[in-house]
């Protein structure tokens, strides 16, 4: 059979040909960065490949506010807030009432007798419905040792020997150990797995230990676990129940600890600085090395008196309540950014991880200094008297304000918790 076109026919169609797929091509490139240019304020069309897209600015956490101020009755001095995100409960050591008040949202659910007298700090099973509290002294006056309470929600379950006055108790979630320090050179380890608490061992001084250890924090990632003696000036580091490090602070009457875990720098402050043995430094703020040599890096005098220190993981700035100087002081890595009025004496501050706002509550002057970022945004007039604690909760964004009341001759009159959303 013969071919129905002539080679130059055949050219021009393959030609066309051509030209028609060209065209189509071209029109499917067409649509499509029109439609992906809807973005332009002009809606002129354009070929490029990509459209590059300004990312959505992080939406800053809105303001807390006041919530509400609810009486405390029957209770004395409250010193300590310890939130448990797991299971909601709130827990308030009331430090002369010898008990424990109870919050879940924003509502009081009771005050619970600990079975021992000044209930001083507390820690919480971030994996279960535990809270565990520290009693400094004994009910019947006899000889401690004293007794750690154990509460399952809103109620105690259990209580175990401390060593003698124990002070502040660290449940670390890497092991699963319980510290509970003590005012006699010592450092009781419990392990905490299961439903109750096993006692291990002492940490004292065959290891080096001395003194008031009073505070106490790990390293959520190593598992170190970093305590300090207030009145002999030393971190004891340990791991597991072995003391593997011991450093002088560079202050005296180490009060608080934290850890900058973004920089591996751990901040010691000093209550005791006017105190100090003759020769030594006078800083407030002094800051370590968090891993082995745990050499010294930094020391700062921003205040005569520190009391407590607490990280923002957000900003990474580090806060610290001067009591005496009516004041707190800003850090950020090894830079002191800034030292700013924060009411009359300011007490024992902490920082929401998820927003970053720091809570300073000012005893005297009732009222609760806001910063972030490193600087003051808001100052709230307190309706409880005494602010003295901070505790929060990240998961529902409600803040506790213990509200210590008038204090005079062991005694508090008029305490509450205030709630901030």
């Amino acid at each position: 059979m013969k071919n129905k076109h002539t080679p130059k026919q055949q050219f021009h169609l393959i030609l066309l040909l051509a030209f028609l797929l060209v065209g189509m091509a071209v029109m499917l490139v067409y649509n499509n960065q029109t439609s992906a240019t809807s973005i332009n304020l002009d809606n002129t069309p354009h070929f490029l490949p990509f459209v590059i897209r300004e990312p959505d600015p992080t939406p800053i956490p809105a303001m807390p506010q006041l919530v509400t101020t609810i009486p405390l009755e029957q209770v004395q001095c409250p010193n300590f807030v310890g939130v448990n995100e797991t299971s909601g409960y709130v827990y308030v050591a009331n430090n002369f009432s010898h008990n424990v008040s109870i919050f879940s949202g924003p509502h009081f659910v009771a005050t619970v007798p600990t079975g021992g007298e000044w209930p001083t700090k507390i820690a919480v099973d971030p994996t279960s419905n535990r809270a565990f509290v520290t009693n400094l002294h004994v009910l019947d006056g006899s000889s401690p040792p004293t007794q750690l309470t154990m509460f399952r929600d809103a109620s105690v379950v259990a209580t175990y020997d401390q060593f003698f006055e124990g002070h502040t108790p660290l449940y670390n979630s890497v092991n699963d150990y319980l510290y509970v320090t003590d005012l006699d050179s010592n450092i009781r380890v419990f392990d905490a797995q299961g439903e109750g608490l096993t006692y291990l061992t002492d940490i004292g001084q065959p290891q080096g230990i001395y003194g008031w250890i009073t505070s106490a924090t790990f390293d959520p990632e190593t598992g170190l676990v970093y305590v300090a003696s207030w009145d002999y000036g030393k971190v004891h580091v340990i791991e597991d129940a072995q003391v593997i490090a011991t450093f002088d602070t560079q202050t005296w009457g180490p009060s608080s600890l934290v850890l900058d875990r973004e920089h591996g720098y751990l901040y010691v402050v000093g209550q005791e600085v006017d105190a100090r043995p003759e020769g030594y430094p006078n800083y407030n703020v002094t800051v370590f090395n968090a891993h082995a040599p745990f050499q010294f890096l930094a020391g700062f005098t921003t205040a005569s008196s520190s009391i407590s220190v607490d990280w923002d993981p957000i900003g990474g700035y580090v806060y610290v309540s001067n009591p005496l100087e009516n004041s707190v002081s800003v850090f950020h890595g090894l830079q002191h950014v800034n030292t700013m009025p924060a009411g009359i004496y300011p007490r024992y501050l902490a920082v929401h991880p998820e927003t970053g706002y720091a809570f300073v509550p000012s005893s005297v002057s009732n009222s609760i200094t806001i910063l972030k970022n490193g600087q003051i945004v808001d100052t709230i007039a307190n309706q409880g008297i005494g602010p003295w604690a901070v505790g929060i909760n990240s998961v529902t964004d409600y803040v506790y304000v213990a509200n210590r009341g008038r204090e005079l001759n062991f005694q508090c009159h008029d305490a509450s918790v205030t709630i901030l959303r």
